[in-house]
C-alpha cells in the first residue's frame, strides 16, 4: 500500500533538505492600512499561512496564536514612520522577534544587508537560498549571510526543531487514522497501520515533552 509506504519513510532516519516553508508568503494589501497592532496581526497571520516568517513554526498547536507577534523588519525603533507600514510587517513567533529585536545594519530601512551581514525579507524568494531546514526538523544556514541570519535570530534554537516534529507527527497521526476509518484495507494492513499509528504517537508524545521543557527554560 503506497500510502503505508509513505509513512514509513517519514519514520526512517534518512535526512534530506527542505524549504523552512512550502509556500512563500504573499502579502494581501500594500501602505498604510490598520493603525492597531491587532488589526494588521489578523492580516499577517493568514497572508503568511499562520507560520513564523523566519522559521515557519506553525501558530496552531497549543493556541499560540495568542504569543504570536507583528515584526518590524525595518526597527520601528530607528524607523518610527514605518511602524503601521505592511509593507514593512511580518508575521512573527516571540523566539524570532525576541531575538531579531532592532537589529539593522545601516541607518536606512532600504539597506537590508552589507557585507553578508543584514536581513532579507522572507517574503522575497532569496530569503530559503540563505537558509533551509532538514527533514529532522533543525534549520540550517547555507550561505554567509544565512549563518548570520542564523544566529542572529537564533534559528537553531531547539524549539523550533521540536515544533516542526510536532506539526509533522500529528499530520501523519491524521493520515493514519482517515486511513484506518477507510473501509479499502486489509486486516493485515489495518494490524501495520496500527503498529505505524504507536510509532507515531510515541514520536509525538516524545516531542510534546521536549517543547514543553525547551519552553519552560525560556
Amino acid at each position: 500500500m503506497k500510502e503505508i509506504d509513505e509513512i514509513n519513510n517519514n519514520l526512517t532516519e534518512s535526512i534530506t533538505i527542505l524549504k523552512i516553508v512550502d509556500v512563500i508568503p504573499l502579502k494581501s494589501t500594500t501602505g498604510i492600512r490598520w493603525k492597531s497592532m491587532s488589526a494588521n496581526k489578523k492580516h499577517l497571520s493568514k497572508d503568511f499561512n499562520h507560520r513564523c516568517c523566519y522559521c515557519g513554526d506553525k501558530d496552531e498547536f497549543q493556541e499560540r496564536y495568542r504569543n504570536y507577534q507583528v515584526e518590524h523588519f525595518a526597527p520601528k525603533s530607528i524607523f518610527p514612520f514605518l511602524k503601521y507600514n505592511y509593507d514593512n510587517l511580518l508575521y512573527c513567533c516571540p523566539y524570532c522577534n525576541r531575538a531579531k529585536s532592532n537589529k539593522w545594519p545601516s541607518v536606512s530601512p532600504s539597506l537590508n544587508v552589507v557585507n553578508d551581514q543584514g536581513f532579507v525579507n522572507p517574503c522575497n524568494e532569496e530569503y530559503y537560498t540563505h537558509v533551509a531546514r532538514k527533514s529532522n526538523g533543525k534549520i540550517i544556514p547555507l550561505t554567509a549571510l544565512g549563518r548570520y541570519m542564523y544566529n542572529e535570530i537564533k534559528l537553531y534554537l531547539n524549539i523550533h526543531e521540536y515544533s516542526y516534529n510536532i506539526e509533522k507527527f500529528t499530520m501523519l497521526s491524521n493520515r493514519i487514522e482517515a486511513l484506518l476509518n477507510g473501509d479499502e484495507i486489509s486486516e493485515v494492513q489495518r494490524k501495520e497501520l496500527e503498529y505505524l499509528d504507536y510509532k507515531v504517537l510515541k514520536k509525538m508524545k516524545e516531542y510534546y515533552s521536549l517543547y514543553d521543557d525547551e519552553q519552560s527554560q525560556n
